[in-house]
This record gives C-alpha cells, structure tokens and sequence, in this order.
C-alpha cells in the first residue's frame, strides 16, 4: 500500500484540493473494490490502486452514477447512447444524444482528449455556465433527443465533483430546461484507463493520438508509461 499512501501525498495546492479529499477515504475503502459491484469487463483489469480509487470516488460521490470505459466505447462506435448493450440494432426510440464533457484544465486536453469532447473545468462554480455550455454544444436537431452525459478526468475525482454540480444545476431548474431528461455519469477511471486500453483519442488538433497527459509524476504511475506525455 506504499504507493497508494504516496499517491496522496502532494505539495500543489490544486493536486491537494482533490487528491487530499479521495485519500480520505481511502484508508476505510481499501478492500471495498473486492466487494463493490464492478461495472469493468475489459479484459484487461485495472491495477489494484486504480480500483481502489474508483471505490473511493463511488464512496464519496454516492449520488453520481458511473460507467466504465467498454460501455462508453460501444456507445462510440454506435454514435449514440443507448440502454442496449448487447444483441440487435438499436432502434431510433433507444438512442439517446451522448455529450462528452471533458472535466481538466486547458494543458491536459490539449494533449489528448475523447473525439468531440467539450472541455468545462471542475472548478467552475457557475453552474448556469455548466448547463449552457453543454446545451450550445448540442446540434439543434438533436436537442429533441434525450441526453446521456459522460462526465471524465484522469481518473474519475474531478469529473464527479463536476457531474455533481450539473446534477444540482439541473434540479435547481426543474423541468424547465433542455436537459431535464439528462442521464450524467462520470467515466470510472479516467482517460487514464481509456488510453491504457487503447481507445481513440485526438490532440488540441483533432489528430489522434494514444497519447495522454499524467497529471503529475504519481498519479502518472497509473498510466502506462509509453503514454505519458505532458507537453505538445
């Protein structure tokens, strides 16, 4: 557990305002991932801090529903979301518009990020400006759809932290707003656990890449190490 006790330790002030937080419960949650009700079926399982870390954000934000990265890529290669996983085509009346929300800072998406995510940083207190830029980044003919929201980080804190603000703002607003019908997740392990598998990714560019930032020299650790790149 060295290198977990480790991967919360930290001088930067940012990396404390969340990585203190999920060290928190990290001490009481180490063997909940082995009970926990794990979403991943990739066939390659993530490593032990990775899954006790996503038992920890699940701990802390018990309202925000998560999703792991196989679903998410089977709703890329639909170019939809839907409640269908397996067998048959997914009908019309099963899609469902899916909007990918990008939760890091400016350096980390420009060095990769999901194909069409849009970037709003978890910082944002303004949760109006949370709900506008999401519904401008909707194409009108799709705004009659129903919404499916994936919220993602580097591993998944930040995003929740986000996808828990939009939840409040969409509560706050009723049914008097476009995304009233809005399923939100936030994507279990990160864009670290997606690169590590191989999902597609483009740069600030639009070029893809398999590239991806390592947030800092610990967490980082959890990213295969070919993949790490902290600059463009």
């Amino acid at each position: 557990m060295y290198l977990l006790r480790k991967m919360f330790s930290s001088d930067s002030t940012e990396e404390q305002e969340w990585d203190g937080a999920a060290a928190a419960d990290m001490e009481g949650n180490k063997d909940s991932s082995k009970e926990s009700q794990g979403t991943d079926t990739h066939h390659t399982s993530p490593s032990m801090a990775m899954r006790v870390m996503i038992a920890s954000f699940r701990k802390k934000f018990p309202t925000v529903k998560g999703v792991n990265t196989e679903v998410v890529q089977k709703w890329f290669q639909q170019g939809a979301a839907s409640k269908k996983l397996q067998g048959g085509q997914t009908g019309d009346a099963d899609k469902r518009k899916l909007v990918i929300v990008d939760a890091r800072p400016e350096n980390e998406y420009i060095i990769s990020h999901l194909p069409g995510a849009i970037r709003i940083e978890f910082t944002t207190e303004d949760k109006n400006y949370i709900v506008r830029e999401i519904q401008d980044s909707i194409k009108d003919e799709e705004k009659r759809l129903p919404k499916t929201i994936i919220m993602y980080c580097s591993l998944g804190y930040r995003s929740s932290i986000l996808a828990d603000k939009l939840q409040k703002a969409i509560e706050s607003k009723g049914a008097e707003n476009d995304l009233s019908d809005a399923e939100i997740y936030n994507m279990e392990g990160g864009i670290f656990k997606w690169a590590n598998e191989g999902a597609p990714m483009v740069d600030v560019s639009g070029t893809p890449t398999k590239s991806a930032h390592p947030f800092n020299v610990v967490f980082g650790k959890l990213l295969d190490h070919s993949l790490r790149k902290d600059k463009l």
